[in-house]
């Protein structure tokens, strides 16, 4: 064990034990948050690794597979007293089974990196489906950025915003306001008074509110 003013900040377990009712194993690592005006000090768990198959947060979590939380504020202890360890969401683990979440399915054996309100940041989707209003295939990684779908594998072809888009191929959207910023082109097309070749990929510039062409 690593202690450092009276907090622990790293444990090493002998054997498989529950820690905040969650089977682990091997190496924690903790760290702590600053206290600042009106918020507790706190020490939260940021890594360990599962010793079982355990599902946290609606995602089913791989055993033998390092796990990742988010910053979790301590409860009120009143002054002087010692950090409280805490543990707050899943931020990252690797899935022990398909699992559905917030409406779309995702796969087994993949990476899930969660955002800090439990939605899906990146994984994989375990199925064709409808992801954020786009046909997307099974077996390609989705990013969200919020609860808008940023980055995807199209399973059929697709117009978005003006542009026809290939399937089998990625695009990537702009977080902001959903502007296609690249993709590859489903068939020769004008873009920006330009034409642009079917099959190829185009980008858009993601910094430019009016996202003008920059290469087809």
């Amino acid at each position: 064990m690593m202690w450092i003013d009276g907090v622990l900040y790293s444990a090493i377990l002998s054997q498989s034990a529950p820690v905040f009712g969650i089977p682990m194993e091997g190496q924690l690592i903790f760290i702590d948050t600053p206290e600042k005006k009106g918020v507790e000090k706190s020490v939260y768990l940021r890594t360990a690794t599962l010793s079982e198959d355990h599902l946290i947060d609606g995602v089913p979590c791989r055993a033998r597979y390092s796990i990742e939380f988010f910053p979790a504020a301590a409860p009120h202890l009143g002054k002087g007293q010692p950090a409280k360890a805490v543990l707050g969401r899943l931020k990252q683990c690797n899935s022990s089974a398909d699992f559905e979440l917030a409406g779309n399915s995702y796969q087994a054996g993949a990476q899930v990196t969660l955002d800090p309100f439990g939605g899906i940041e990146e994984s994989v989707l375990a199925a064709d489906q409808d992801v954020d209003g786009h046909w997307c295939q099974k077996g390609s990684k989705v990013n969200w950025t919020g609860k808008r779908a940023t980055q995807f594998t199209l399973a059929r072809d697709e117009t978005i915003g003006g542009i026809a888009c290939k399937a089998g191929s990625e695009v990537g959207l702009a977080p902001t306001d959903g502007h296609v910023i690249s993709a590859v082109l489903a068939h020769d097309q004008e873009l920006n008074e330009m034409p642009c070749r079917g099959g190829e990929q185009v980008e858009f510039d993601y910094g430019d509110p009016t996202h003008p062409l920059t290469d087809c």
